[in-house]
């Protein structure tokens, strides 16, 4: 029997899930997607199996260095129904693992400038295309609605709320993210206007309600929003020395993780998955 494909230690008292890394459990099924996810799994050191026969249950942990192998694992084991993923410990669903997952593989291995901060539709500032909070158009931008007219005409900014609100919204799981810089977020809610004008700052347009009262402001096009993205970055990356961070003013991601993974045969498979 070659090397990677020899049994791991079988336990009958399953082990405590890992504290670090992405952890998947799997249950038997008469089905050769478990035959490939076994084989799968056995490959991986960390690989272990509780039970027999029927009552046979397999985890394996992966750190996010070996985000290839994840993505590998994923494929073969998508089609199964008993199955639980856990990250640093935490049960979370399949769905939010997916995203999270591929979302940093597609990072390191196209490594796209504005990959944290587009997600082809609209922008953000946060430096996560997650974060729940855009900047542009009307999709998870009423943050932008957080504060009160002024008697001059300009919009001032409850930043407090604003800073709960950001905060409390990123999707589960997406603050373990390798790339997420939880304090690229904090220097850009400080970093972020107090008050703006449109009438003064074109860019910038009011939001009204449908009686036509004032309720916010919101950056004029998409395109303008990009560009504010981009102001807000050089901003970061001035304060925080442009030695010790990238372009955007997030720190960068150690080199060696910045590839283009070889997925061989299995690559077609996966990416027929919306969210895998």
């Amino acid at each position: 029997m070659a090397e990677e494909t020899k049994p791991a230690p079988t336990s009958t008292n399953a082990e405590p899930i890992p504290t670090q890394g992405i952890t998947f459990e799997f249950s038997y099924a008469p089905t050769l997607a478990f035959a490939r996810t076994l084989e799968r799994a056995r490959q991986h050191p960390s690989s272990r199996q509780f039970g027999e026969d029927k009552n046979l249950h397999v985890r394996v942990t992966y750190q996010f260095d070996e985000i290839d192998a994840i993505q590998q694992i994923k494929s073969v084991s998508w089609d199964l129904h008993h199955k639980r993923v856990f990250l640093h410990g935490q049960e979370i669903a399949w769905t939010q693992m997916a995203q999270l997952t591929h979302c940093y593989w597609e990072h390191v291995s196209r490594h796209k400038r504005d990959h944290c901060f587009f997600d082809g539709n609209f922008w953000n500032v946060f430096g996560c295309r997650y974060a729940l909070a855009n900047l542009s158009d009307r999709i998870n931008n009423d943050w932008l609605t957080f504060g009160h007219l002024d008697p001059d005409g300009a919009w001032v900014f409850d930043k407090a709320r604003i800073v709960q609100r950001v905060n409390a919204n990123f999707y589960s799981g997406f603050r373990h993210c390798p790339a997420f810089d939880p304090e690229f977020v904090t220097l850009v809610l400080e970093l972020f206007p107090d008050k703006i004008d449109p009438k003064y700052d074109t860019r910038w347009r009011y939001l009204h309600d449908r009686r036509g009262k004032i309720i916010g402001v919101a950056p004029k096009t998409v395109a303008t929003a990009k560009n504010l993205v981009y102001e807000l970055q050089m901003k970061v990356r001035q304060q925080r020395g442009p030695e010790k961070v990238g372009a955007t003013g997030k720190l960068r991601l150690p080199a060696e993780l910045l590839r283009t993974p070889a997925l061989g045969t299995e690559k077609k498979s996966w990416l027929r998955r919306l969210l895998g």
